[in-house]
């Protein structure tokens, strides 16, 4: 026992030196050791080469063609060969390149390949990249050389669409609430037309992606929606990831929502004798004076019966709701031809048929939201 103690304790010192020491060489002698080793760049088509930012690979194409493998904005992997602290720098700093694509296709050509070696690229540090990419050469008999590292890289060429708006491209999900309905032909676009462009094929290919309702967003329909509906749409994630690109690049889509209970005329159209003026006209724009219209019974004409059962609430009684249901009966022919020129009207709402609303709370309602 004690000659196992005195193997490992003594002259510990010099034995803890000595391991250190062991450890230093060997990870200095890892450090020398050629590896090989993959990294990831992010390729970007650009309409002309400049300075990339570091882990990009930038593609310029020529004009009226786009990159279509690799998409831009993916990553594509290069082997690069050398010491731990070669690649470590190389990747650190300005690890980065460009690529200018030169062809000549034929007029019924649409589509275009080319196979580019890594040591092809324009590298921002090229005699670092060519010593780390040479180094990959340096392989067993048999193994891939760097000059058999292709990037493939294929174009097609660039198609514009421009599609006029409407219903039909809208795939609307969810409903309303009960007893309102979307009137999906009533749908407005502002703008009422987007222009489209990508990949020839992908252009070609515009009308089947509206007919599955894959061209824009989805339009939500919240539960408790009971009236117009303003929304902002844009291009799908399936557009966009087939390279399809919009102008502009948002839509604004008011959306109608109507109820759809049975209705019934309750209201009474008056003479025009109902009518009678408070005040008197202006004589001249300028002086600003209104009028005052005081319409008395049967001025208004309401265009509303419940169900049976179902009351009024206060969220029923919205803009869409006035501007369905009620109506404001105006004899013009007893004006003068001059008389709205400059001038306002106020008008005292009063409502004065009882018989329109089943309970005295609902008339109240509708008359404080006129």
């Amino acid at each position: 026992m004690n000659r196992l103690r005195r193997l490992f304790l003594h002259d510990l010192g010099r034995k803890a030196l000595a391991l250190v020491i062991a450890v230093f060489v060997w990870w200095r002698v890892a450090l020398s050791i050629a590896v090989t080793q993959s990294h990831n760049f992010q390729v970007i088509q650009v309409a002309e080469t400049g300075t990339p930012v570091d882990h990009s690979l930038e593609i310029e194409a020529p004009e009226g063609w786009l990159l279509v493998t690799p998409r831009s904005g993916s990553s594509s992997p290069i082997r690069f060969k050398g010491t731990v602290d070669d690649l470590t720098d190389f990747f650190e700093l300005q690890c980065a390149a460009t690529y200018k694509a030169i062809f000549n296709a034929g007029d019924s050509d649409d589509n275009f390949t080319i196979n580019v070696t890594p040591e092809e690229l324009e590298w921002l540090r090229p005699s670092n990249a060519k010593v780390l990419l040479s180094e990959v050469g340096e392989q067993k008999a048999g193994e891939q050389k760097a000059g058999e590292q292709k990037l493939t890289l294929e174009f097609e060429r660039a198609g514009t669409y421009h599609l006029p708006l409407a219903p039909g491209h809208v795939d609307i999900v969810g409903s309303p609430r009960d007893s309102f309905e979307v009137v999906r032909d009533g749908i407005v676009f502002d703008p009422n037309g987007v222009t489209l462009s990508g990949p020839v094929s992908e252009v070609r290919g515009i009308e089947q992606l509206t007919q599955k309702g894959d061209l824009l967003t989805k339009l939500q329909i919240p539960i408790d929606a009971a009236q117009d509906m303003r929304r902002i749409l844009r291009l799908s994630d399936t557009a966009r990831a087939n390279g399809l690109v919009m102008v502009p690049e948002v839509i604004s889509v008011v959306v109608p929502i109507r109820a759809n209970y049975p209705l019934a005329d309750t209201g009474w159209a008056p003479r025009e004798s109902a009518f009678h003026m408070v005040g008197t006209p202006p004589s001249a724009p300028a002086e600003g004076l209104a009028w005052t219209f005081d319409p008395p019974t049967g001025a208004w004409r309401v265009n509303y019966r419940p169900e049976p059962g179902l009351t009024l609430s206060p969220r029923d009684i919205t803009d869409d709701f006035l501007h369905q249901h009620v109506q404001f009966l105006l004899p013009l022919n007893l004006l003068p031809t001059d008389a709205l020129d400059g001038a306002s009207l106020t008008l005292e709402v009063k409502i004065v048929s009882g018989d329109l609303f089943e309970t005295v709370e609902e008339r109240r309602l509708l008359e404080r939201s006129l």
